[in-house]
């Protein structure tokens, strides 16, 4: 029998001692086994012994019942409070019986008929608690007595409990069942139903069975009896009231007045969350679920149950309705039909174009904005070409866009955009390739295109023609400039604030060109020699902008004339440019000879500017040239630095012809020794940047730095050295930032390089704290822990920094009195089953071990 332990070990070993034998189930029953009665009552504990037990016959010789019963080791059997003794005379009874029963306990039961139960009466608050029952039996032709015990608890309220009401219906019937436990048949109570005309309440019917009394009765209610009270009445024998229980009458019928309604705000737009909601004005009972309808051209009904509001995302196809339905456990109602009706931007937005493919310059042109569908259909229509909105002129309002006489410039990107209340779209680009007039392949150049000045200055914008066009010559005839050029729907060409047209007379010009130009404006240009450049004098910001020209030639022998426009920006600054300093080589030495180069932008070659060298003495530097091609304006000098030059301030100065300074630029020149040897860095070191120590998951900040270098632009590179990586090395910035972490120990060097060569730091270890980890828990006896033996358990950890720790116990959640890594446990007793941590803490951080279950078996 080595496999059995605990309680089952010492209940096997005692009722062996006293020549009994111990069975898995018990021919004993108390049921219920857990009785609710109220003070002043009585309460009668149920007991039954079985007939037979593993087939034999099963003859009760003795009960014994007990309030609060224990097992009690020096008789080796149940004791406690004593209720009843079979083996005692009456008069012996009433003397052993325990004084606070006297008097009030009897015993029901009939051993016979294997009938144990046990009446207690004049119950008090204090009777609240545990009843055992020992009953001795013969069975079948075994020569020793069998034992059984068996506990029951009864909990004595200090008033009676209401009785519960159930109001059922069937049909047009209404039953009305009202109950309440009750535990003492022998002293009965009555329980009436009240509150509605006697007939109607004369056929309760009560009984009392298996611990419960219970009055029921039908009738047909009226809807006259809605809203009345009625009541359950718990009454003793006498007539005098114990409790009751009240209850409201409501007449139960299916939902009423069902709505369903939008919340939300109309119109519904696409894309918009639409919430549904189903109510209903008055349901009995008021427990309601829904049913939900959708009908599409595709399913003529489809239903779903759910929530009393539907939410759905509002799409524009198809017309869609709704229903609902409101249901009880009566019947259901359904409410009208609602159909959505979803507003939505114009969609499938095309361009039709008549005619199609490439256009002769002078035929008409129609554009159409077909939509496919769009609701509200009420629309409004914008055309673009090339990015910019078109004029309303052209009837752009309209779906359809015509041109009468298209000209090349009329050659571009089209699109249109249809819009409504909610939203706008916009169709695909629709080419439009004019030939004929204004020719695709353009002759005129204006390079750079995009030039600054500066206030009070002048710009030149340089324009030129090409003298051939597919091989046939070109022959100027007119050129014009404007300043914001547009495209003008009603001359069919450019327009914009007039600056110079060559076809006009001098006066003419000075009379037509805009009023914010006049005198500030000279064609510099030669159309005889295809030049067609513009002078702007005496700038002004808003000068700023676009400026176009429009060049109208003959091409060889072709009877049309052609037309080119092409246009660039003009930006005018507030102050002048600073000069451009630069020196040949970039790095000074002494005794070498040096180029110094003063340069700055300028676009106004026919007004004149000075640059000037300063900074070093007039008979060291050579003579000075003041020179503007490509647009820029420069001056070159060259001397021969020495040792003392090294921190001179060199000054390049930019002024007009009056000698007025416009603006300077300043070079502080580093001139290095002759003798100067190149080499590599030195004196190398890598630091560490964070407070120490370094704990698990800082920031970590090497810094790389060395203390000299010839030449100075430096590199660096980056060692990282770790158990399985012997060196990895990568480029990187002075700086070297990682997130610490506490395995593996890592060694980090870095070098600093130069074009002659390399130079290594010593080697920095980064030594990182952290919290212990893997903290478990070790447990010597291992397997099943006997009373009155002895216990260790031990802290362990795997790996901690720093390493010297302290420790904490605890059992249940709650910490012990130790401070070890190991837990000794004397004499165990079943107090000392539970669940068992330890804590390991170092000056980082503290972890806990999982938990470890200790059952201390008796």
């Amino acid at each position: 029998m080595s496999h059995l332990h605990g309680p089952t070990m010492k209940c096997l070993f005692w009722l062996l001692f006293l020549a009994g034998s111990i069975f898995c189930h018990y021919p004993l029953r108390i049921n219920p086994n857990s009785l609710v009665a109220w003070k002043g009552s009585c309460v009668l504990i149920p007991c039954q012994i079985t007939e037979t037990h593993n087939s034999a016959v099963v003859r009760a010789t003795g009960i014994v019942w007990f309030f609060e019963p224990f097992w009690d080791n020096s008789l080796l059997d149940y004791n406690g409070n004593l209720l009843y003794d079979t083996s005692k005379t009456v008069e012996d009874n009433v003397i052993a019986v325990s004084p606070a029963f006297q008097g009030r306990v009897r015993f029901i039961g009939d051993l016979g008929k294997r009938d144990c139960s046990l009446m207690i009466t004049q119950l008090r608050t204090n009777d609240s608690g545990r009843y055992g029952a020992r009953v001795v039996a013969s069975v079948g032709k075994d020569r020793w007595r069998h034992k059984w015990f068996l506990r029951a608890t009864v909990n004595v309220t200090e008033s009676p409990p209401e009785p519960k009401m159930e109001i059922l219906t069937q049909g047009r019937t209404v039953q009305v069942t009202c109950s309440v436990s009750y535990h003492c048949p022998h002293e009965p109570i009555t329980l009436t139903l009240l509150g509605l005309e006697k007939p109607r309440l004369s056929s309760q019917k009560m009984t009392i069975e298996n611990g419960m009394i219970q009055t029921t009765m039908s009738f047909e209610p009226t809807w006259e009896e809605a809203g009345e009270d009625l009541v359950c009445l718990m009454s003793q024998q006498d007539g005098s009231d114990i409790s009751l229980r009240t209850v409201q009458l409501h007449m139960k019928h299916r939902p009423k007045d069902v709505e369903l309604t939008i919340l939300n705000g109309l119109p519904i737009k696409e894309g918009d969350t639409v919430v549904l909601n189903c109510s209903a004005g008055r349901s009995n009972p008021s427990d309601n679920w829904y049913n939900w309808f959708k009908i599409d051209p595709h399913t003529v009904e489809y239903k779903y149950s759910g929530s009393k509001l539907l939410t759905f995302s509002a799409v524009s196809e198809a017309i869609i309705s709704y229903q609902c339905e409101v249901c009880n456990i009566i019947d259901c109602t359904s409410s009208p039909t609602v159909t959505m009706d979803v507003h939505f931007a114009p969609k499938e937005v095309n361009i039709q174009k008549e005619p199609e493919g490439t256009i002769p310059e002078g035929s008409p042109v129609k554009l159409s904005c077909d939509v496919g569908k769009a609701k509200p259909q009420n629309l409004s229509y914008t055309w673009y070409k090339d990015g910019q909105r078109l004029d309303l002129d052209l009837d752009s309002a309209s779906e359809k866009l015509i041109i009468p006489e298209v000209v090349a410039a009329h050659s571009g990107s089209y699109w249109c955009e249809a819009s409504n209340t909610v939203g706008t779209s916009r169709s695909p680009i629709v080419k439009l390739h004019v030939i004929g007039f204004l020719h695709d392949e353009s002759t005129l150049s204006i390079n750079p295109n995009s030039l600054v000045a500066w206030k009070g200055s002048c710009v030149l914008i340089p324009c030129h023609i090409s003298n051939m066009l597919n091989s046939a010559t070109v022959n100027v005839i007119a050129v014009a400039w404007y300043f914001e050029p547009f495209w003008d729907y009603n001359w069919h060409d450019y327009n914009g604030s007039l600056l110079y047209d060559s076809s006009k007379t001098t006066e003419d010009n000075v009379i037509a060109t805009s009023p914010a130009f006049q005198s500030r404006v000279s064609f510099e240009g030669d159309l005889g020699n295809k030049d067609c450049s513009l002078m702007i004098t005496q700038l002004q910001t808003k000068d700023s902008g676009r400026y176009g020209v429009r060049v109208i030639a003959s091409v060889g022998n072709y009877p049309w004339r052609f037309k080119w426009f092409l246009s660039g920006t003009v930006n005018v600054t507030e102050s002048p440019p600073k000069p451009k300093l630069e020196t040949i080589p970039v790095q000074i030495k002494e005794q070498r000879i040096t180029k110094v180069t003063c340069l700055v932008p300028y676009h106004c070659p026919n007004v004149l500017i000075l640059l000037t060298l300063r900074g070093l003495e007039t008979h060291r530097l050579s003579s000075q040239e003041n020179m503007i091609e490509n647009r820029t304006i420069w001056t070159r000098k060259t001397f021969e630095p020495t040792w003392e030059d090294n921190g001179k301030m060199l000054v390049c100065l930019l002024s007009n012809l009056e000698g007025s300074e416009i603006s300077q630029t300043t070079m502080k020149l580093d001139v290095r020794k002759r003798d100067t040897v190149p080499d590599r860095p030195k004196d190398v070191k890598l630091a560490i940047l964070n407070e120490l120590p370094i704990k698990e998951g800082d920031t970590v900040m090497l810094n790389c730095s060395a203390g000299r270098s010839d030449p100075t632009e430096n590199w660096y590179n980056w060692f990282k050295i770790d158990p399985h990586t012997v060196e990895y090395k990568y480029s990187g910035s002075k700086l070297l930032t990682f997130s610490a972490v506490s395995e593996p120990i890592t060694s980090y060097e870095c070098e600093v390089c130069n074009n002659v060569g390399c130079n290594s730091s010593p080697t920095v270890t980064v030594d990182v704290h952290f919290a212990p980890k893997e903290v478990l828990i070790w447990k010597k006896p291992k397997g099943v822990i006997h009373e009155n033996s002895q216990v260790q358990l031990g802290c362990q950890v795997k790996t901690a920094n720093p390493p010297k720790l302290k420790y904490i116990w605890y059992k249940d959640g709650r910490p012990l009195d130790s401070a070890d890594n190991l837990l000794t446990i004397h004499n165990m007793t079943s107090e000392h089953s539970g669940t068992y941590q330890c804590e390991a803490k170092n000056s980082v951080g503290a972890s806990r071990s999982p938990d470890i279950m200790l059952d201390v078996h008796s």
